[in-house]
């Protein structure tokens, strides 16, 4: 690690619990704005499950010092927090330090970090230009860039880091949060302090200025939810971006099927350049296609390719802009796809699997069998299967009688319909399949993997 305690640290008994981290380089020089990540939890990490910061990371004052202040009065139960020194990218620069506030203390622990010597630039690493961005933001979110209007050597503002923090309770996931975190730096890589930044939706917009870490953040309402699933492939009401210059947009934010989500977002100021890069690339196989099947390229640039004996098909040195995809006889697959000039992407699409036609004696060729329709859990799983329906068009019931008619059951729910009936299905010469789990989120998750495959029968 580039960065070691000093010693052990030091306690003073005060009014409130506090922690205090100095952070200096090889030359035991103070480091100003040196990012640095708090948590809270059991040894030997740290991590939660009971505290995590709102804010990405912190940064220590022109004293190399970050003072942050646990409890006020007397600490509740024994806690364990932990700091740790981070570079740009959310990389450790140091091993956690451990701060230990027993039940009952009302303390001030301080330790210091030093650079080792040789080791570390007395200055915080240079901040990258190029952009860092999720690639589940676009494809599992529909989530876009619009970069900024601006001709090559005027200043602007340019997104150089999107990142994505799922819904769970885990390190790197939302924690319950829903917000929208900014950072934005200076062109040295500096924060910089009273930005004013923006969240735009489709009938208005409001503004925050950035902290002496050069981050303000935004909560997102329940009414920003979207399903950026397929068919529906919505996209979220937010936009981000910064004031006083043109400013890269990121375009579609919000909470995906209301769950908690997390955006980090970071800008900088940056001069543009003459000639943008132009390296990246979609590439995707399709799956079980007729002959003479053709992919499109739309958006920032048009292409029209066939594809080779495999299925495959590519589309190189693209430049930065929003793009989409379309299959012919299928139409548009994937839309609002973001590339910088360097990333790249990955399309497939699989044809659907027609179903047998039935033999003289079966009426129907598949059965989509649900419970009970007294049952809140069937009307749930009913609503969560209306995409994978409209996709395949099955025959849908709640009658085990009717599914007798049918080459193939598919059961839907743990439990739907009892042992009994299950063996009528079968005596009956159908196939019987099943879609369950544990909970409706993983029932919804089956849906979904179908309709990626193409495939509308599970495997058992």
């Amino acid at each position: 690690m580039l960065y070691q305690l000093q010693g052990a640290p030091t306690i003073e008994q005060h009014g409130e619990n506090v922690i205090r981290l100095y952070v200096r380089d090889a030359n035991n020089a103070p480091i100003s704005g040196a990012r640095v990540k708090v948590t809270a939890g059991p040894p030997p990490t740290g991590e939660p499950p009971y505290f995590e910061d709102d804010f990405p990371f912190r940064s220590t004052n022109a004293s190399g010092l970050l003072e942050f202040f646990a409890v006020g009065g007397v600490m509740p139960e024994t806690r364990d927090y932990w700091m740790r020194v981070i570079d740009n990218t959310g990389a450790a620069l140091s091993d956690p330090v451990q701060f230990h506030f027993p039940q009952g203390a009302t303390i001030w622990i301080t330790a210091t970090l030093v650079a080792t010597a040789g080791g570390t630039p007395t200055t915080p690493p240079p901040v990258s230009s190029t952009l860092e961005w999720d690639a589940r933001l676009t494809d599992e979110l529909n989530i876009i860039l619009e970069p900024a209007a601006v001709a090559a050597g005027n200043k602007y503002w340019k997104l150089i880091r999107a990142n994505y923090l799922p819904p769970g309770n885990d390190p790197g996931t939302a924690m319950g949060r829903v917000n929208i975190y900014y950072t934005v730096l200076d062109e040295n890589g500096k924060p910089v302090a009273g930005q004013t930044v923006w969240q735009q939706w489709p009938d208005d917009r409001a503004a925050k200025t950035t902290n002496a870490d050069g981050v303000a953040d935004f909560n997102m309402s329940g009414d920003s939810s979207f399903d950026p699933k397929p068919p529906r492939s919505q996209r979220g009401p937010y936009s981000a971006y910064v004031d006083g210059l043109p400013s890269d947009k990121v375009v579609g934010l919000g909470l995906p099927l209301k769950q908690h989500v997390v955006y980090e977002l970071t800008w900088r100021k940056t001069t543009a350049g003459a000639l943008p890069a132009t390296n990246s690339s979609i590439v995707g196989t399709v799956s079980d296609a007729p002959g003479g099947t053709q992919v499109t390229l739309a958006g920032a640039a048009s292409q029209t390719v066939p594809l080779d004996d495999a299925g495959n098909y590519a589309f190189t040195q693209l430049g930065a802009g929003t793009y989409s995809i379309a299959i012919s006889g299928v139409g548009v697959v994937r839309s609002s796809i973001a590339l910088n000039g360097t990333n790249s992407t990955r399309v497939d699409y699989a044809f659907v699997i027609s179903p047998p036609l039935p033999p003289p004696d079966k009426l129907i060729g598949h059965y989509v069998l649900f419970g009970s329709s007294d049952l809140s859990a069937t009307r749930t799983n009913l609503i969560l299967a209306l995409d994978y329906i409209a996709r395949f068009a099955p025959t849908v019931g709640f009658s085990v009688e009717e599914a007798r008619s049918a080459v193939s059951a598919t059961i839907v729910g743990a439990g739907a319909v009892s042992a009994s009936d299950e063996q009528a299905l079968l005596d009956a010469g159908c196939i019987v399949r099943h879609i369950a789990g544990a909970d409706s989120y993983a029932v919804e998750q089956s849906f979904s993997d179908l309709i990626a495959a193409g495939n509308p029968y599970p495997d058992s």
